[in-house]
This record gives structure tokens, sequence and C-alpha cells, in this order.
């Protein structure tokens, strides 16, 4: 099941205002469907990139449990580029905004 038409742009933070702190993702996507997405995907998901991390944060993820569970945080289409054009009219550099990752497959 394809729920996305390309890898989703994303940003993140490291979010330390719980115990213990987690990370959150920002993921901009475009849907291929209207039907929302069950939570239980994203779950997955989160299970998945957790995954993919090196073996310093699964140690305090899993065995320490001082990094809390990752989370996902799913913005609409046009998000980011909607904050970097608030950014720049508030006064940033263009050349100093730090352009959305867009993880390619």
């Amino acid at each position: 099941l394809r729920l996305l038409r390309s890898p989703p742009e994303y940003t993140s933070y490291a979010d330390t205002s719980t115990i213990p702190g987690h990370y959150v993702l920002y993921w901009e996507i475009s849907l291929s469907r209207a039907t929302p997405i069950p939570p239980s995907v994203f779950e997955d998901c989160c299970l998945t990139v957790e995954e993919s991390f090196n073996s310093v944060y699964r140690q305090g993820r899993v065995s320490d449990k001082s990094i809390g569970p990752l989370e996902i945080k799913i913005v609409e289409s046009g998000t980011f580029d909607k904050l970097m054009d608030y950014a720049v009219g508030q006064g940033a550099s263009i050349n100093q905004y730090k352009a959305i990752q867009e993880k390619r497959g």
C-alpha cells in the first residue's frame, strides 16, 4: 500500500519540554487519496524511522529510557514555503534560511 506520491519534505527538532525528551518530525505530505491515514500507519512509520537510527539512539530509547518515543506530525502542503516566506518577511536572510529536507528514496 503506497500512501505517498513522493517522499515527504520534513524538518525535525528535539523536544525537551517532556521528560524524557524526544524527537519530533514534521512531515509535509501530499496525500494520494482522500481517506484519512489511520494512526497505526504513523506508528509503523515511527518504528521504521527509529529502527534506522544508530545504536546510541536505540540505547537511549530502549535501554536507558533517556529518549522518549519519536513523534511524527503532519503539516499541510505548502507549510514550509509559508514558513520561509514569513521568516524572510521578518528580516531573515534567504541565504541563512535552511531549506527543508526532502528524503530521496
